[in-house]
C-alpha cells in the first residue's frame, strides 16, 4: 500500500493543477481499470464489428450472454471474496506467508465447483432447446469468471492494481478480437470468451504462486474460524443485493425479452444502468484516491498508538483526526461525483444523443439511474469504511437491508410502470446509506471502547 499510497498523497499535496489531475486519472486507472477497460473494448469492438458489416444480432446476444456470466460469477464469488481476502490480510499482518498459496488454492476450487454447478444448471434453463453445448460452455465461463473475480479480489486486498489493469486489458482485447472475427457465429464468441478467461485466471494466478510460494499445494483454514464465516454470507448477499435489481428485470415478462435461448435483457433498464454506472467514475477514482492518500494515513495512526500503547491523549487525539477523515472522505467523494453528475445532466443531449446515439426516449430514465447509482456509489463508500474496522455483523446487516429493500421497491416500479423504472434501486440505495450511516456513527461515537473492550462488534 506504502508505495502506491505515497505517490498519491504527494501528487495531491501538490498545489499545481496537473499533480492533482494525475493524481485523479491514476487513481480511475487502478480503481476502476479493469471493469472499465472490459466495458471499453467490448463496447468499441462490438461498434467496429457491426459498423463493418458484422451480424448485429449476434453480437448483442454476445453482450448479453457476457453480461449474466459476470452477474452470476460475482454472486458465486462473492461466498468466499471477503472471506479468502481477509484471510490473507490476517496471515500477511501475521507474517505466516506460507499459508497464503495453499489456502488460495483452496478457495479456488471451491469457487471453481460452485460456479460450474451453478451455471450447469442455470445453463440447462437457458441453453437446453437452443443448444446443448452452450450448457456446458456457460458452465465453464461461469466457473472460470468466477475464480478470476477470487483472483482479482486477493491481489486489490494486497494492492497489486497495475498488474491487475495489465492482465484485463490484455484478456478482453482477445474478446474484442473474436468479435471483430467471429461475430457471425455466436458460438465460437462464447469459446472466445472462454479462452479469453482462462488466459486471465492463469495470468491472475501465477502472480499469487510467484509472490507466496509454499511447500504444500491445498488447504482450507480460512473456513475453521466461526467468527469469520459471517463475510461468506455477506459476500453472498452483498453482491446478490447488487445484482438483484438488473435480474428482476430481465426475468419479469412486462420488461425483458430473450436475446439467446432463455436468457433475458431488458431495452428498459440495461442501457441506463450501464451509462449510470461508467458515469461513477469520478467518484470511484476520488474513492480510491482520498481512501488510500488520506483515510488509511489517519486510520493506520490511530491503530498504531493501539497496538503500540500510546497514552490517551494520543488515542483521543488520533481517533479524532481519523473521525474527521472519514467525514472528509465521504464528502469529498460525493462532492465530486455531484458536481459530474449535474454536468453530464444539463449536457445529455450532446452526450447521450448526439455522441452515443441514446434515443431521446431513455434520457428521463437515464437521469433517475445517474441519481441513484450516485446515491449507491455512498453506499459503497460506507461499506467500505465499515470494511476496514471490520465491522462484520453491520456489514451483513446492511447487506440484508439492501437485498431487501432493493428486491421490494425494484418489484414494485416495475408493477407501476416505465416511467418509476429505476426508482426501486434509488429508494433502495438511500435507505441502505442511511441505515450505514447510523451503523457506522455508532460505532465512530464509542470507538475507544469497540476497540478495547467490547469483542463482539456491535
Amino acid at each position: 500500500m506504502a508505495g502506491i499510497g505515497f505517490q498519491l498523497k504527494n501528487l495531491i499535496d501538490n498545489k499545481n493543477i496537473s499533480s492533482k489531475l494525475l493524481a485523479f486519472g491514476y487513481s480511475a486507472m487502478l480503481s476502476s481499470g479493469s471493469w472499465l477497460i472490459s466495458i471499453i473494448f467490448i463496447f468499441i469492438f462490438s461498434k467496429i464489428a457491426i459498423t463493418i458489416g458484422g451480424n448485429k444480432k449476434s453480437v448483442y446476444a454476445f453482450n448479453v450472454y457476457i453480461t449474466h456470466v459476470i452477474a452470476l460469477s460475482l454472486i458465486v464469488s462473492g461466498l468466499l471474496q471477503f472471506e479468502y481476502t481477509r484471510f490473507a490480510s490476517d496471515r500477511i499482518f501475521e507474517k505466516k506467508y506460507n499459508l497464503i498459496l495453499p489456502n488460495f488454492v483452496g478457495a479456488m476450487f471451491i469457487t471453481a465447483v460452485l460456479g460450474f454447478i451453478t451455471g450447469g444448471v442455470l445453463g440447462i434453463y437457458f441453453f437446453w432447446s437452443y443448444n446443448k453445448f452452450m450448457i456446458v460452455l456457460f458452465a465453464l465461463n461461469v466457473s472460470t469468471t468466477s475464480s478470476v473475480f477470487l483472483s482479482s479480489s486477493l491481489l486489490t486486498g494486497l494492492k497489486s492494481f497495475r498488474y491487475i489493469l495489465f492482465s484485463f486489458a490484455f484478456s478482453y482485447f482477445l474478446v474484442g478480437l473474436f468479435i471483430l472475427y467471429f461475430n457471425e457465429n455466436i458460438l465460437m464468441l462464447v469459446y472466445g470468451f472462454y479462452l479469453s478467461q482462462s488466459i486471465l485466471l492463469i495470468t491472475l494466478s501465477f502472480r499469487v504462486f510467484k509472490d507466496y510460494h509454499s511447500d504444500i499445494l491445498i488447504r482450507f483454514d480460512f473456513l475453521k474460524k466461526p467468527n469469520k464465516r459471517i463475510l461468506i454470507l455477506t459476500g453472498f448477499l452483498y453482491n446478490l443485493a447488487i445484482w438483484i435489481d438488473k435480474y428482476l428485470f430481465w426475468f419479469s415478462e412486462t420488461t425483458s425479452h430473450k436475446a439467446i435461448g432463455n436468457m433475458g435483457s431488458s431495452y428498459f433498464y440495461d442501457i441506463p444502468i450501464t451509462l449510470a454506472y461508467i458515469s461513477l467514475l469520478p467518484g470511484i477514482s476520488a474513492l480510491f484516491l482520498y481512501t488510500e492518500a488520506e483515510f488509511f494515513e489517519y486510520y493506520d495512526m490511530y491503530y498504531s498508538a493501539v497496538r503500540e500503547f500510546g497514552t490517551l491523549k494520543d488515542l483521543y487525539y488520533f481517533a479524532n483526526l481519523l473521525v474527521s477523515s472519514i467525514r472528509e472522505l465521504v464528502f469529498s467523494v460525493m462532492r465530486i461525483q455531484i458536481i459530474f453528475d449535474i454536468i453530464l445532466i444539463i449536457s445529455q443531449d450532446n452526450v447521450f444523443i448526439k455522441l452515443l446515439k441514446i434515443p431521446k426516449i431513455y434520457l428521463l430514465e437515464i437521469d433517475i439511474m445517474i441519481i441513484a447509482a450516485t446515491v449507491q456509489l455512498l453506499l459503497i463508500t460506507l461499506f467500505s469504511i465499515c470494511s476496514y474496522f471490520d465491522l462484520m455483523k453491520d456489514l451483513l446487516r446492511i447487506s440484508v437491508v439492501f437485498l431487501l429493500t432493493n428486491f421490494i421497491f425494484t418489484y414494485i416500479s416495475i408493477k407501476m410502470g416505465p416511467y418509476y423504472y429505476g426508482y426501486g434501486l434509488l429508494f433502495s440505495a438511500t435507505i441502505s446509506s442511511l441505515y450505514a450511516i447510523y451503523r457506522l456513527r455508532r460505532f465512530l461515537d464509542e470507538i475507544h471502547y469497540y476497540t478495547f473492550v467490547h469483542s463482539g462488534r456491535l
